[in-house]
Parts: structure tokens; sequence; C-alpha cells
């Protein structure tokens, strides 16, 4: 069958016809896919119709078997991508660093920064994103959903939400209206979801002296501020992804000790990679117990060939120096200094 896209006033856009992905246990085709030609010509902040003609062109051995049928409402948000995909709960003003689909010469809508009069605006959500909602403004509701905040521009795009009541270890749906306070697009879906962390702070578990990163090894510790809903429950692990079933390069699986603030995590990291940043990822109430579920906590956690250091701090002169303690090093391993910024 082929699926035509369109929307209430134009057709757009040719697809293929639609692909299956074998199901392991053989005849039943459930997962299906299609490609879509000059995708780069749907418009943001739009909402186009899914239509499905299960007969596909000329028919089925020259029969039609239906007529094409609306299946699902497809929005083609305007923010992409983010640089995290956790926020700390309980605080007044959050960044949400955001990538945004770059502009074309026919786009009606897409991101702008304030204060144009057309800034985006978002906020998150635990329920569906309210899709009659076209003013850009929301008022914060219990833990369920945050009050709106408008995109804001510094070098990069940016909003800053204030979490405070929010659900700590639930997820969020981010819910995005590409021109704010005008009318012509509402709140909808961006296909992000943005976890709500209770941990705020990782530390190394060491006297001050050791490298502020754990290594690829068993044993690594790390201490966690945590003020809201973790508990000795509480499982945390350290990867490239924090989809336990999902990611390859991940450390154990373990739980939280200690009591609020101060919990403290330990774990085998050697199945991490020397010289790579990695997610710090929780599941507030534990693994066995719903309704919550692992999350990035927004934290970066680095594993380091170096396990010790001399120096904490040296003064602004020519030829200071630091001893590495660093089984993995060589001579061909370089250090710069770290970046002021």
């Amino acid at each position: 069958c082929a699926l035509p896209i369109s929307t209430t006033d134009r057709e757009v856009l040719k697809t293929s016809r639609v692909e299956f992905l074998q199901h392991p246990w053989g005849g039943y085709h459930t997962n299906w896919t299609i490609r879509v030609s000059d995708g780069h010509m749907l418009l943001l902040g739009t909402v186009y119709r899914l239509c499905i003609d299960m007969s596909g062109p000329g028919g089925y051995n020259g029969i039609q078997l239906a007529e094409p049928d609306e299946m699902f409402q497809i929005y083609i948000p305007g923010i992409k991508s983010t640089t995290r995909g956790g926020l700390a709960v309980n605080s007044l003003s959050e960044t949400l660093e955001v990538q945004c689909e770059p502009v074309q010469e026919f786009y009606q809508l897409y991101c702008q920064g304030s204060p144009s009069v057309q800034a985006t605006s978002a906020y998150l959500s635990s329920v569906l994103c309210d899709s009659a909602d076209n003013d850009g403004v929301r008022t914060q509701v219990g833990n369920t959903e945050s009050a709106s905040a408008l995109l804001q521009r510094s070098g990069r795009f940016y909003f800053s939400f204030d979490t405070q009541g929010l659900h700590a270890g639930a997820h969020y749906y981010l819910c995005e209206d590409l021109d704010g306070a005008s009318l012509a697009a509402s709140f909808h879906f961006t296909g992000i979801s943005i976890y709500i962390s209770g941990v705020s702070l990782a530390t190394r578990n060491s006297f001050p002296r050791r490298a502020p990163a754990i290594s690829a090894a068993e044993n690594q510790k790390l201490i966690l501020t945590c003020l809201y809903n973790c508990s000795t429950l509480t499982e945390a692990f350290i990867g490239d992804r924090c989809d336990p079933d999902a990611t390859v390069e991940k450390s154990s699986i373990s739980f939280l000790t200690g009591r609020a603030p101060a919990f403290e995590l330990e774990v085998d990291a050697s199945n991490l990679t020397f010289g790579k940043d990695y997610l710090l990822c929780t599941d507030l109430d534990g693994s066995t117990t719903q309704p919550l579920e692992f999350g990035d906590t927004g934290l970066s956690i680095a594993v380091s060939a170096v396990v010790a250091v001399s120096e904490i701090a040296v003064r602004p002169l020519e030829f200071q120096q630091i001893l590495f303690v660093c089984p993995k090093c060589s001579a061909f391993t370089c250090s710069p200094a770290a970046d002021p910024d």
C-alpha cells in the first residue's frame, strides 16, 4: 500500500510503498515504515493527515479495496532536539538548550526568540499537549504541567523553566507553540520528553586531590545529592543512553545507599570507555515499581584514565608541574589546560 500525506488545503509529497520489518517469530508484520520524498517541503508547526490506501496504486489485482482513509495526524515540530534530557526539580529557573529546524524561505512558522511578538513558547506536561490552546500562555497546574516559557537566544536557543512543584522522577512532554502569542499555531508535542531529576549534584567519593571523574573499572563510587524522592529503592547507572535495555555501553545498575540529601552510588564501570562522557540515569522508585522509569538526570559523568593528581591548584606562572597517576596513559597522551569558560 502507499501512504499519501495531505493537509486540508493542499496535497503534499509522495511516499514510497510501505516497507515491513520482519517479526522475529515470522509471518506477522507488526512494524511498518515509509520513506517520504522531499520531506523538507513539510511546513513547520503544521498538522498533517496521514492517509492510507490499502490497495496501493492501481488497486490489488485491479480491485480497489477501499478509498484512502485518514489514519493519524502528524505534527511537524520546529524544535528538533535538546542538549540535555533532564532538568533538576524544584528550581526557579532551569535552562534547557534546544536546537531548531533551519529556516527555509517558504516557511511561515519557525523558532523565534524573545522579544519577538511571535516568540516561540513551550511548557512541560505529563499529559497530552493542549492543541486547542493557541495564545502561547500556560499557567502551572499542580505537578501536571509547568508554566510556559518564551524561547530566548544568546548564541543558542534556550528556555528557562520553573520546575517547582513538578514530580521528581517523572517524564514530561515538551509542548511547543511556534508563534507564541500569535494565533496561527497552537501547542503540540515536539516528540521530546524531559526527565525531572531528583538528583542535583554528583561528586567523586574521595579526598579532594582525586580526579573529578570515575575510571573504567569496578567499584566506582559517586556521592549523589538528592532531596526529592530518592531512597534506598532508587536505582541508577551510567551509560550512553538511559534505556537500560537499549544501551550497549553502560555500567552495572545499582541501588543507592544512604539517606537524603547524600546518597552513595557504587557501580562496575569496566564496560565504559576511557575519555568519553556518559549520562547519569536514575529510576527513583526502582525498576520493579511503577510508575516511574529510568531517565537522564542531566548530569554528565566523565570516564577518565587519570585516577589521581598531585595538585588541585597551580600558580599562574610558567613550568607548573602536576603529577598524574594514570595506568592507561602513554607518552602520546595530550592533556591541555582547561578552558577558563
